[in-house]
C-alpha cells in the first residue's frame, strides 16, 4: 500500500492552497465516479513515501483495485511538466497528475509518455497493467484561477521582472523602476510593500535587498505564462527564405530581442534552433519588411510585444533578451533539450547579480 506521512497531511489542512487542492481532488473525485461508475477513496497514512504525493487514492472497478499517488496542481504548463517528471520519476503507473484544467497539447504529451492525469472535469488518461480510463468529452468547467495579489497580476509582473532580471534595482528610486518596468509610478508603492509582506524584501544596514530570489524566479514564470505572455503574442511568421533559419544571427534590425531557444544559442552556444521567438515594439509591417519574414500561422517565428524599456548601461549579449524571459521562454516548451538550456540560461541569471 502506497502511503504518506500524517504529519504532511495535517500540515496541509493548514494552509490555504492545500484546502484549494483538497478540493481540486475531491471534486474530480466525484466527477470520475459519476462518469465511470468506479469506487474511489483517500488513503491516508503515516508512512514515508518517495516523491511526497499530495494525496493517495485507491480506484475499484469491477475486481480491480488500483492505488495511485497523487500530484495536485492547479493548471498545468508546459515550463512545469519537467519538474512533474521528475517527481514522478520511473514508476509512472503509480502517480496520477490532478488538475483543474490541463491544455490540450499537454493532455497528448502525457499520454504519449504514459503518464495518468485527471482533470476536475472528470476528463481523464488512467493506463496501468490493469486499469484503462479514458474521457476526453467533457466540458471544461469555469476552473481557471490565477496567483492571488497585485504581484501577479500583469502590471506586478513587469514590475517583479525588472527586480528580478536586475535586484539592484531596489536601491533606485521609484521613478527609475517604474520607468524600466513600463508601468505608472503610482503602481510601485503598493508592490514593494507587497514583497516586504511577504518576506521577500529585507532591510540590512538601511538598505534592501531581495531575499528568496530563485523562488520568486520559479513562481514568476509561472504566472507570466499565465497571465502576462499570452497577451504580448503578436502573430506566427515564417522566414521568406530557408537558408535564413541558418543565418539568423546575421539580422541587423535593431530592436528585436531573441528568446527562448535562438536567445539561448546567444547566450550559451547551445541549442541549434528550430523555433524562433523574439521580442520587439516594432510594427509587424516593419518587421516583415526588413527581417523578410511571411504571415504563417504554422510557422516557427513567434513575435511577441517588448513590454519593458532598457534599464541597464549595456547588453553583453547584443541582441538577445534579458535572461529571465529566455529562461521563462525556455521552460515553456516540452523539448528536454529546451529545459537542459534553461537550467544553463537560469545559473547565468542567477549568478549574474
Amino acid at each position: 500500500m502506497f502511503m504518506v506521512r500524517e504529519h504532511f497531511i495535517k500540515m496541509n489542512k493548514m494552509r490555504p492552497e492545500s484546502i484549494q487542492a483538497s478540493k481540486t481532488l475531491d471534486t474530480a473525485i466525484a466527477e470520475l465516479k459519476n462518469i465511470s461508475g468506479a469506487g474511489i477513496r483517500k488513503i491516508a497514512s503515516s508512512k514515508n513515501m518517495h516523491g511526497n504525493p499530495d494525496a493517495v487514492i485507491e480506484i475499484k472497478l469491477r475486481k480491480i483495485h488500483q492505488e495511485f499517488l497523487v500530484e495536485i496542481k492547479n493548471e498545468i504548463r508546459e515550463h512545469m511538466i519537467e519538474r512533474l517528471i521528475e517527481n514522478i520519476g520511473t514508476e509512472k503507473n503509480k502517480w496520477l497528475i490532478v488538475a483543474k484544467y490541463i491544455p490540450g497539447p499537454i493532455k497528448d504529451f502525457l499520454k504519449k509518455h504514459g503518464y495518468n492525469y485527471l482533470e476536475m472535469t472528470g476528463n481523464c488518461f488512467i493506463s496501468t497493467d490493469h486499469l484503462f480510463i479514458s474521457v476526453n468529452d467533457k466540458g471544461v468547467k469555469n476552473v481557471l484561477k490565477t496567483a492571488e495579489g497585485k504581484l501577479w497580476k500583469a502590471t506586478g509582473l513587469k514590475f517583479l521582472f525588472v527586480i528580478l532580471e536586475d535586484p539592484n534595482m531596489l536601491t533606485y528610486t521609484q521613478r527609475d523602476i517604474a520607468s524600466a518596468a513600463g508601468i505608472a509610478l503610482g503602481n510601485i508603492s503598493n508592490l514593494l510593500e507587497e514583497l516586504r509582506d511577504g518576506g521577500y524584501i529585507i532591510n540590512e544596514e538601511g538598505e534592501e535587498k531581495l531575499q528568496q530570489r530563485e523562488k520568486l524566479i520559479d513562481r514568476w514564470v509561472e504566472a507570466f505564462h499565465v497571465t502576462l505572455r499570452p497577451k504580448l503574442q503578436r502573430g506566427m511568421f515564417r522566414f521568406a527564405r530557408p537558408d535564413q533559419q541558418k543565418t539568423w544571427r546575421e539580422q541587423k534590425v535593431k530592436d528585436i530581442y531573441w528568446t527562448g531557444e535562438p536567445g539561448a544559442d546567444l547566450y550559451t552556444d547551445f541549442l541549434n534552433p528550430e523555433n524562433f521567438e523574439l521580442y520587439s515594439s516594432r510594427t509587424i509591417a516593419d518587421l516583415m519588411v526588413n527581417m523578410k519574414m511571411i504571415v504563417d500561422k504554422n510557422g516557427n517565428i513567434l513575435v511577441l510585444d517588448k513590454f519593458w524599456n532598457d534599464w541597464k548601461a549595456k547588453n553583453d549579449i547584443p541582441g538577445a533578451a534579458p535572461l529571465l524571459l529566455v529562461y521563462a521562454d525556455l521552460k515553456n516548451s516540452l523539448d528536454s533539450r529546451n529545459w537542459e538550456a534553461a537550467e544553463k540560461i537560469k545559473k547565468l541569471l542567477l549568478n549574474a547579480n
